[in-house]
């Protein structure tokens, strides 16, 4: 749990930003973890508390862009999961810093390409290196 103010807990979730291109397709961006704030906010703390809306899943978010609430490259969250089911060991940790390595080193030292919410241009285009070769069969 992470408190927010004095008195509300919140929990922390994994959740998927997209935003929807020129062609009205939507385009995931990264993924990222967060809080839900009472507004149905989600409040990234892994990229200095940036908000994005909050959708439960494309269709709604595509419903929310045809009547105007949401615009083209406005970024949006949808898809949250509890964090522990895929990264347990984050909930040791209490630094932002800290959980940033700690998931640079999880798609470092296993066989995913996890797109996130704080990574720069050099870092991305690694992660795409990465991601062709994952992408690559063999007979």
């Amino acid at each position: 749990m992470i408190v927010i103010g004095k008195k509300k807990k919140r929990e922390l979730k994994l959740g998927s930003i997209a935003s929807f291109d020129e062609d009205e397709t939507p385009k995931y961006i990264a993924s990222t973890l967060g809080l839900v704030d009472d507004k149905g906010l989600f409040i990234d703390v892994l990229r200095n508390d940036e908000e994005h809306q909050v959708y439960l899943d494309e269709k709604s978010a595509r419903k929310a862009f045809e009547e105007g609430k949401l615009k083209i490259h406005e970024p949006y969250c949808y898809s949250l999961y509890p964090y522990e089911q895929v990264f347990p060991d984050i909930s040791k940790l209490k630094y932002q810093r800290d959980m940033i390595d700690y998931l640079k080193a999880y798609n470092e030292n296993n066989e995913v390409a996890i797109f996130w919410t704080f990574l720069d241009a050099e870092e991305k285009e690694k992660l795409r290196e990465k991601q062709k070769k994952l992408n690559r069969f063999e007979y």
